[in-house]
């Protein structure tokens, strides 16, 4: 069963009501917040009351449409400023500093963007991968070898900590600045 709770109000306690009358009521039904605008400490209290995600009405059809279709197969999918978060949260809670520096280092890639190093030939992999391209669909575009292109797919996914396609091709049409390279970079030659 999944519940969607529409917030468009400034009160997060209210939100907080419904996650938990609606948890109460059904324990294992799937809880989705669809907020107006991005709240910086809701997905974060959202997750905590038993929320399955957090999703910003201005995301296109296909991110939400897909990012649904996720949370139903028991995936949880909130902002990707959200992870940043949680991974401070866990680095607070159990590493020492030396070792969270590296990790958020190795999230955030060297230009603090947001977004990890991908490769040109990976943001091109990723750009396929968001138009639901098979591997073998993606080896002929690309003129590369099937398998090549499975390693790519490992790569990106253990890049941007995701566990499948699906969800490494709604990170990448969260994060419109790598759709806009991939596809300059799919325009010009390899």
């Amino acid at each position: 069963m999944l519940f969607l709770i529409v917030h468009t109000s400034d009160d997060v306690s209210l939100a907080s009501e419904h996650i938990s009358l609606v948890r109460d009521k059904h324990p294992s039904g799937r809880i989705v917040v669809v907020a107006d605008h991005y709240r910086s400490p809701e997905p974060d209290l959202a997750f905590q009351i038993g929320a399955a995600g957090y999703l910003v009405c201005d995301m296109s059809c296909d991110a939400f449409v897909k990012s649904i279709e996720l949370i139903m197969m028991g995936e949880a999918v909130f902002p990707p400023v959200f992870q940043t978060s949680a991974l401070d949260l866990e680095s607070e809670q159990g590493r020492n500093a030396a070792q969270a520096d590296e990790d958020v280092g190795a999230i955030l890639g060297s230009e603090n963007t947001g977004a990890p190093p991908l490769s040109p030939r990976e943001l091109v992999i990723l750009r396929c991968l968001i138009s639901g391209s098979s591997n073998k669909s993606i080896a002929r575009k690309i003129g590369i070898a099937e398998a090549t292109v499975k390693v790519h797919v490992k790569a990106i996914l253990r890049k941007i900590w995701v566990q499948n396609r699906t969800q490494a091709a709604i990170w990448g049409m969260n994060h419109p600045v790598l759709a806009k390279s991939a596809n300059d970079i799919f325009q010009s030659p390899i």
